[in-house]
């Protein structure tokens, strides 16, 4: 017996081991509205919970490691799970989401959940702010909108990718449904934080109706990218706070005199007034100081902060997105305050969370300042969660008046990210109402959505779009207006005054933000391009030539504008313009990659034929290794101009499309070929209609061959393209039957004379 439990116990051993020896499985478990993670950890406890806005830390050390493949891609509120290391797991989810880890038997399980609901709107004290409340800013209630009564801007537009208006989606205002959920979120969005914070609420499920952009802009956006978890978790690289001694005349003073006085102790004092200048907000005249001692390599840091303040074009700043910077405790911040300063926000995304753990840490001005940074990011990704979060930083710094309206603002674009055009339109009428910047971006935004919704004439907006760029000459408001001056113009069908619009936003701005570079290219590329074609044959050809010249420089790159400019070659080429028109398409070649350029061949080549110089075309041609197509069709006809028919036949002897059919015709005719030619033309003819010489030439060759009646068939079909020339006229005669018996003599002399018609059409009626 007792040898019978020893085997028993190794049997169990044995199978045991392998067990013990593989990594723990993760998985990820949808419960409802909660989502789980659960690990089997036996009875090894987490060594460090670490969480943030939009996702956790979580250290086991578990011998055997973990296994993530099941969880990977995520579910429910859990948006992936990814490894550090063989024990750091690392899990994103919807922002704003709560936490809650915990033991249960053998397993680790992380509880990640909805925000929780408040019974009632907040009203604390301390939410007020200036006689209005901060949760008015998120979305005003009825009671807080006639406490700031709003200045309403009726006027406004769809833009595509320009400053304010670049939160404007392009779907109509929320449905009544979703104006009353939304209302609900809104009233609470601020004033007491995220974890006082409604959930969003769901927008409608989205009906037939529902165009599939409409129920693309009701959806938040967001970056699933999962960021470093050690971002941010080093000693930070400045101390604003301790740098910010006063008073400030006081200590500025003191410095200055230090830095004057003895050598030994000037460079520390020189290091101390430029700290102390970033630290009270003097960020130009720090990075001037730095510039002007040869320190910005040695004090990096300072330097890179100044340079992010002052001028974020500096190659100083660029120090803030080095590793080194990233694992500072205050690098990620700083990194996404100048991403978005340079106009790269969905760049910045990743760092938000270690972003918002060091914004509380600044002192109230810097926090203002870098807080805006960070709710432009959130805002324009449809964080809702973080972009409560930094507003209720923001409201905690004492926002000045200014910084309200700049706060309506955001949080107006916030909304209308999501969809909630209702509030967002709500907020930036109160935004307008301030005589600030941020105001005058809200009032542009304004006119830009209502336009959208037809809610106001384009004659009313843009007069108040012209006020804007009068009032706010070389700022975003003036570019953002100009642009939808332009968009204006160009929708009513006046390109060319779109075109002067275009041509002035690049001249007074050439160093706009990418998104809004691009969005004026490719509305210049687009009116450019319907300048060189069909659309603007309603305008002189003088004023399409001149004006794609002086707006050249407005071209998109790569693609989009090459084929523009060939477009507008082959408008030159039809203007009996070839020099120019050659000279555009060789420009052209140097730019375009090998795959494109037999394209532009066979452009240049078409040009060369138009122009009388078949040999060029030849040169031309011999670019394209093996010509097929409408590149042998064209070399073919340029040999048959060269004299050469035996080598244009071979290249289209057994081609069946309607170029290659066309040229196989026209070297029939020259070889008087008439029943072969004849036989082409009819098969081109069952493919495209007929030009008038190959109806033409049909007729005759139909004719030579005895077939009258195919000749009459193609002479009536082809009336109106031939008219009522004296060729026309002799192909008629000639399709007349021929008398046989009975023929007296003025049938006779008949016959004669349309013989010698005949033969004046085959010499030169028809061109070869």
């Amino acid at each position: 017996m007792r040898n019978h439990s020893c085997l028993l116990l190794a049997v169990g051993l044995s199978l045991a081991v392998p067990a013990l020896a593989a990594p723990a499985p993760v998985e990820v478990r949808v419960n409802g509205s909660t989502t789980e993670l659960a690990i089997e950890t036996g009875a090894t406890a987490p060594e460090l919970f670490q969480r943030d806005q939009c996702g956790a830390l979580l250290v086991l050390s578990m011998p055997e490691g973990l296994d993530v493949s099941a969880a990977r891609t995520g579910g429910g509120r859990i948006r992936g799970v990814g490894l550090v290391d063989a024990k750091t797991l690392t899990i994103a989810t919807d922002c704003g989401s709560q936490l809650a880890l915990r033991r249960v038997r053998d397993r680790t399980v992380l509880t990640v959940s909805a925000p929780p609901l408040p019974g009632r709107k907040p009203l604390s004290a301390g939410a007020q702010l200036s006689g209005a409340t901060v949760s008015g800013a998120a979305g005003a209630t009825a009671a807080s909108a006639a406490a700031v009564p709003p200045t309403a801007v009726h006027a406004p537009l769809p833009v595509t990718g320009m400053s304010a208006s670049a939160a404007v989606p392009a779907g109509g205002p929320a449905s009544p449904a979703q104006t009353a959920a939304d209302a609900a979120f809104a009233r609470s969005a601020i004033a007491k934080g995220l974890h006082d914070a409604e959930e969003p609420p769901a927008p409608p499920q989205a009906s037939a109706a529902d165009t599939a952009g409409q129920a693309a802009a009701r959806a938040p956006r967001r970056d699933l990218r999962i960021p470093d978890p050690g971002w941010g978790t080093g000693a930070p690289v400045l101390d604003l706070a301790g740098w910010r001694r006063g008073p400030f005349l006081v200590e500025r003073d003191r410095l200055r005199q230090a830095a004057a006085a003895d050598a030994a102790q000037a460079a520390d004092a020189r290091r101390d007034l430029i700290r102390f200048q970033l630290a009270w907000g003097l960020a130009p005249e720090a990075l001037a100081a730095l510039e002007a001692a040869g320190a910005v390599g040695l004090d990096r840091a300072v330097a890179a902060v100044a340079a992010t303040l002052a001028d974020p074009t500096h190659p100083a700043a660029d120090w803030l997105l080095t590793d080194e910077s990233l694992h500072a405790g205050d690098g990620p911040l700083w990194a996404a305050v100048l991403l978005q300063r340079r106009g790269r926000g969905s760049e910045a995304l990743k760092y938000l969370p270690a972003a918002g753990r060091a914004l509380p840490q600044l002192p109230p001005e810097a926090r203002r300042l870098a807080g805006f940074d960070l709710l432009a990011v959130a805002a324009d990704a449809g964080l809702d969660g973080m972009a409560r979060e930094f507003a209720r930083q923001i409201e905690g710094a004492g926002p000045t008046d200014e910084d309200l309206a700049r706060l309506f603002y955001e949080i107006g674009r916030l909304h209308a990210v999501a969809g909630r055009m209702t509030l967002a339109l709500a907020q930036w009428d109160k935004a307008a109402a301030r005589p600030f910047q941020a105001g005058a971006k809200a009032r542009l935004a304004a006119v830009d959505a209502r336009l959208a919704t037809a809610d106001l004439d384009s004659r009313t907006g843009a007069e108040i779009l012209e006020l804007l760029v009068r009032d706010w000459p070389q700022s975003p408001v003036e570019a953002g207006a100009l642009f939808s001056l332009a968009r204006i113009d160009a929708g009513q069908g006046r390109q060319l005054a779109a075109l002067d619009r275009l041509r002035l936003l690049h001249q007074r701005f050439p160093d706009l933000p990418p998104a809004e570079t691009a969005a004026a290219t490719d509305l210049a590329g687009r009116l450019l391009g319907e300048m060189a074609g069909p659309a603007g044959e309603s305008l002189a050809l003088a004023d399409r030539i001149l004006t794609f010249e002086r707006c050249r420089d407005l071209l998109p790159d790569g693609k989009a504008g090459w084929d523009v400019r060939r477009r507008y070659a082959a408008l030159l080429r039809e203007a009996g313009a070839f020099k120019a028109a050659e000279a555009e398409l060789q420009g052209l070649m140097t730019l375009v990659p090998a795959a494109d350029k037999p394209s532009l061949i066979v452009d240049l080549a078409r040009l060369q034929l138009a122009a009388g110089d078949p040999a060029a075309a030849l040169a031309a041609l011999d670019g394209i290794d093996k010509p097929t197509g409408t590149a042998a069709a064209l070399k073919a006809q340029a040999l048959t101009r060269a004299g050469d028919l035996k080598g244009a036949l071979a290249l289209v002897s057994s081609a069946e499309d309607a170029d290659g059919l066309q040229a196989r015709a026209a070297i029939l005719w020259r070889q008087e070929r008439w029943a072969d030619a004849a036989g082409v033309l009819t098969r081109l003819e069952a493919k495209q209609p007929l030009s008038a010489e190959d109806a033409a030439r049909l007729a005759l060759a139909s004719l030579l061959t005895g077939d009258g009646a195919t000749a009459a068939r193609v002479l009536t079909q082809h009336e109106g393209a031939l008219g009522g020339e004296t060729l026309a006229q002799g192909l008629q005669a000639l399709a007349r039957p021929v008398p046989v018996s009975a023929a007296g003599e003025r049938d006779l002399r008949q016959l004669l004379d349309d013989s010698r018609a005949l033969g004046r059409l085959v010499r030169g009626g028809v061109s070869n």
